[in-house]
C-alpha cells in the first residue's frame, strides 16, 4: 500500500488584532446565551438550588449587559435579536 498524505490549509478567521478582538466579543455574547439556557434547564431539572440559580443569573445579566453594550456601540451588532437570528441561536 502506497502512503499518501494531504496537507491541510491553514484557514486564518481574522487578519489583525482587532478582527480577534471583535470575534471574541461575538463568540463571548454567544457563550452567555448558551450558558444561560444551560442554567434554566439545570434549574428546571432541580440540578442547582435557588440561591445558585441566582447567583448564576445575576453574574450572566451583568455580563451580558456589558459585552451587549460594548458590541452595540461598536456597530458589531445591531442588537441582540439580530445577533441571535444570524448565529441561529
Amino acid at each position: 500500500m502506497a502512503s499518501s498524505s494531504s496537507s491541510v490549509a491553514e484557514v486564518k478567521l481574522y487578519a489583525s488584532t482587532a478582527e480577534r478582538r471583535q470575534l471574541d466579543e461575538l463568540a463571548n455574547l454567544y457563550s452567555i446565551i448558551k450558558t444561560t439556557e444551560a442554567l434554566e434547564l439545570a434549574y428546571t431539572h432541580d440540578a442547582v438550588t435557588p440561591q445558585q440559580y441566582e447567583g448564576e443569573c445575576n453574574r450572566l445579566i451583568s455580563q451580558f449587559k456589558t459585552t451587549e453594550t460594548a458590541l452595540v456601540s461598536s456597530g458589531l451588532i445591531k442588537d441582540v435579536e439580530s445577533f441571535m437570528s444570524e448565529y441561529d441561536v
